[in-house]
């Protein structure tokens, strides 16, 4: 084979803590309408987010958290036949727990945690008109967890080990978001 292998490996974490915190907000009925001519949303949509992390032993192990909420609502025409005009009301959160360990400096683990929740009403159905899918909720829990090791063996040997357990589904019904 053609070709050669880099490795490189920099600083994992940081030895100050650091946190952030973020709000947005934006309404359906700033943004230009189409040619169609659909009604918008005047309803205002937020988002939150907030993130901390830092070292708990420095040089050794680091920890990191975020979080994040969009709830939201637009305002969508069912069909271009029937021209009905209803709500779509969503949510999301999602947040996320790291810890990063460096036992030596050429080994590195690090264990994260990912968790989303996500849901609709009256949202449009597949195929467009079937109102059966406007009139229930539907979620979407997500959930990712891995473990990864990377470590230098020796001058020509690096070894990287990554695990992922990933959980998906998607959830309809008729019942309102709780």
């Amino acid at each position: 084979f053609q070709g050669g292998v880099i490795n490189a490996i920099t600083k994992s974490g940081g030895n100050e803590f650091d946190a952030s915190l973020r709000y947005s907000f934006w309404q359906q009925d700033w943004d230009s309408q189409s040619p169609a001519g659909e009604s918008q949303s005047d309803e205002l949509n937020e988002t939150y987010q907030a993130t901390v992390g830092g070292f708990i032993l420095k040089d050794r192990l680091w920890f990191f958290g975020g979080y994040r909420e969009i709830p939201g609502s637009s305002t969508t025409s069912l069909t271009s036949t029937t021209q009905e005009s209803y709500t779509t009301s969503t949510i999301e959160e999602r947040w996320q727990l790291k810890l990063k360990g460096a036992p030596s400096p050429n080994h590195v683990v690090e264990a994260s945690h990912l968790e989303f929740e996500g849901g609709s009403t009256m949202r449009a159905g597949l195929p467009a008109g079937d109102l059966r899918a406007a009139t229930g909720v539907r979620t979407d829990p997500r959930e990712t967890t891995t473990l990864s090791y990377q470590g230098v063996l020796t001058p020509n040997m690096f070894l990287s080990l990554p695990a992922t357990e990933k959980k998906a589904t998607i959830v309809s019904g008729p019942s309102d978001i709780g």
